[in-house]
């Protein structure tokens, strides 16, 4: 059984636990104190999710192939494009910021790194949760609440990771307004405005 199969994957968001940073939190360099190589990422374009996507399924399918490039696997000027940070997860980390949250933390789950899967952990409004939860959907990822008001996405697999990079990007446009508290409700959600959740296909 590989590790995907191995995940339970839940998608369940609970409003009322998350909390938004403030801005000097958010611009801070320690990631609240669970990223020593934070760095802000807030306002990335919609241009570079689409840019990013394509860039790490290449680099990806070199590694099938047994094509790997330098040290890590991908050439300085790759790394540059994806800001540096793990391959498989850097289209998610800039989908979620595209869609105005805060990532604070990824990981690819590599051997060697701090995670057993791919991870990103950011703080999002709850009016966007709707957004994410069905992106999250889409692509087979989980999406839960963890410490301190935070929300992690994960997977499996990085491609699943890139797969909800994806979805959010299909949705750019359709995107649910941060001000208004009707986009806390959806068709798919269950009814209690406190805690989102979507069913287990």
């Amino acid at each position: 059984m590989s590790e995907e199969e191995r995940l339970q994957v839940e998608r369940s968001v609970d409003l009322q636990a998350m909390r938004w940073p403030s801005r000097e939190i958010a611009s801070g360099e320690d990631g609240e104190g669970i990223n020593r190589s934070y760095v802000d990422l807030r306002g990335c374009s919609w241009r570079q999710v689409q840019d990013a996507i394509p860039l790490e399924q290449r680099i990806l399918e070199r590694f099938d192939r047994g094509e790997g490039v330098a040290e890590e696997g991908f050439t300085d000027q790759e790394a540059a494009e994806l800001f540096y940070l793990d391959l498989g997860v850097a289209s998610a980390v800039l989908a979620l910021s595209a869609a105005h949250c805060v990532p604070l933390y990824s990981c690819n789950g590599e051997k060697g790194h701090s995670e057993e899967f791919p991870v990103v952990i950011f703080r999002a409004r709850p009016a966007r949760v709707p957004d994410l939860l069905e992106a999250a959907d889409e692509a087979g990822c989980g999406l839960i609440n963890v410490d301190d008001g935070r929300l992690m996405v994960y997977a499996g697999h990085v491609r699943t990771m890139i797969g909800f990079a994806r979805a959010l990007l299909a949705r750019r446009n359709t995107l649910r307004k941060l001000n208004q508290s009707r986009a806390l409700t959806s068709g798919r959600h269950r009814e209690d405005p406190q805690q989102l959740t979507l069913p287990f296909l």
